[in-house]
């Protein structure tokens, strides 16, 4: 344990003996708990703060794995970022009254965490400040509170309402109490807690960064008319998703919208869509059909991880009236038909070889990285008969190493496969 100018650093796990029998003594001359002072102190179940300490500093509790209880006085003005991170058994807390902001990670990953009470004094709740406290059922937000970052409320599985102080001038939430928005009526944050089928009610204009992100129990989401963003991450990390419902006003959907959403299967993204940022549609591995406007802009790696017989179903703008299905056009990850075309914008060109022969790739990493991309353009129909000579000879170049990886030999063989179709087509 090292006492410098007040601040109390690096204790250990024999210092905790003193807390116990000579907590005066501990405690002597402290004002100001630094930075990662009781960094996993495992054998830490409780903390009685005296009133000579004003600050609490950054990962000051950090890991403390079996702190169950923490009393922190009224003298404290300032708690640090991630002050207490991953205290998974900490049941309950009492942010004093003139604490003015929860810091960025505050409380996060502390799983154990069913009662929190916030002071009139709090104004700013950073990000993720109690992303991951699986246990808290209700909040009750005051008035003073102007700003919420992003993620705050993230994987809070059992939360149920969001009680907001009347006379908030910034925030307000729906009659269910489930959504948190903002002035601007962007859903900031949702409670997920026992819902598996959910309706966003009217009225809401944006989906907020990250604002379900990590809802594990969410099978289903209609988003109302009126939304016109659904935010970067909005959706992240939601594995029971299978089904979502956008309506016609929405024109952007943001990077990573909905990635890592395993249980997704298909998802039509309306007309009205201009946009689809990076990563949108990332590793939904169950994922069997998209339908999209014949013209949408999309971001490189929208689709990335999602399965090689994935089929994406180009909608054109206007169909005839007397039978519709006849101006689609299917791209197959199979196959796919030469009079399909594409904006430039979506794929990213592959590099052109000078001459028609594979060179020998050391790496998977590699590999895959050089088969997607070509695997990419022939989806789109962009390669010249040289580029598809040369992309077969790589594969037979480097078969041994393609493989030795199953997933690599099934991108290889759909390569062969479609390019064997192109060669058809020209005969």
């Amino acid at each position: 344990m090292i006492k410098e100018n007040g601040v109390l650093e690096k204790v250990g796990e024999k210092d905790l003996d003193l807390l116990k029998s000579n907590p005066d003594e501990f405690w002597k001359g402290v004002t100001r708990i630094g930075l990662r002072a009781f960094e996993n102190c495992s054998s830490l179940t409780s903390i009685n703060i005296p009133e000579s300490v004003t600050e609490i500093g950054e990962y000051a509790f950090w890991g403390c794995k079996n702190l169950i209880s923490a009393t922190i006085p009224k003298s404290v003005t300032e708690i640090g970022r991630g002050a207490f991170f991953n205290c998974s058994s900490l049941t309950s807390i009492a942010i004093p009254h003139g604490v003015i902001k929860i810091e960025e990670s505050t409380f996060s990953g502390c799983f154990s965490l069913v009662s929190v009470a916030i002071p009139a004094s709090i104004i700013y709740i950073k990000d993720y400040a109690f992303h991951r406290c699986r246990s808290l059922t209700s909040i009750k937000i005051p008035n003073s509170v102007k700003e919420i970052g992003k993620g705050v409320f993230n994987t809070c599985d059992n939360l149920i309402a969001f009680n907001l102080e009347l006379g908030n001038k910034i925030y307000k939430t729906t009659p269910d109490k489930r959504c948190l928005l903002d002035s601007n009526n962007r859903l900031v944050a949702f409670a997920p807690g026992g819902i598996s089928n959910y309706t966003i009610p009217e009225g809401i204009t944006k989906i907020g960064e990250r604002a379900f992100f990590g809802s594990s129990y969410l099978n289903s989401i209609k988003i109302p008319n009126g939304v016109t963003n659904i935010g970067e991450a909005a959706f992240k990390h939601c594995p029971s998703l299978t089904s979502i419902t956008i309506p016609d006003s929405v024109i952007k959907i943001d990077n990573g919208a909905f990635k890592y959403c395993p249980s997704l299967i298909s998802i039509t993204i309306p007309n009205s869509v201009t946009e689809i940022g990076t990563d949108a549609l990332w590793f939904c591995e169950k994922l069997t059909s998209v339908s999209l406007p014949k013209d949408l802009k999309i971001s490189e790696n929208a689709f990335n991880g999602c399965p090689y017989s994935l089929k994406v179903l180009r909608r054109s703008d206007e169909k005839p009236a007397t039978e519709t299905k006849k101006s689609e056009k299917i791209i197959d990850k199979q196959a796919e038909t030469t009079e399909t075309k594409k904006p430039a914008t979506e794929v990213e060109e592959p590099k052109k070889a000078d001459k028609a022969e594979g060179p020998k790739i050391k790496t998977i990493r590699e590999i895959v990285k050089i088969l997607q991309s070509y695997y990419t353009k022939l989806l789109y129909d962009k390669l010249t008969e040289t580029e598809i000579s040369t992309v077969v000879m790589i594969i037979e170049n480097n078969r041994a190493l393609i493989d030795s990886n199953g997933s690599l030999k099934n991108l290889a063989d759909k390569i062969i496969a479609i390019a064997k179709g192109k060669d058809e087509e020209r005969e």
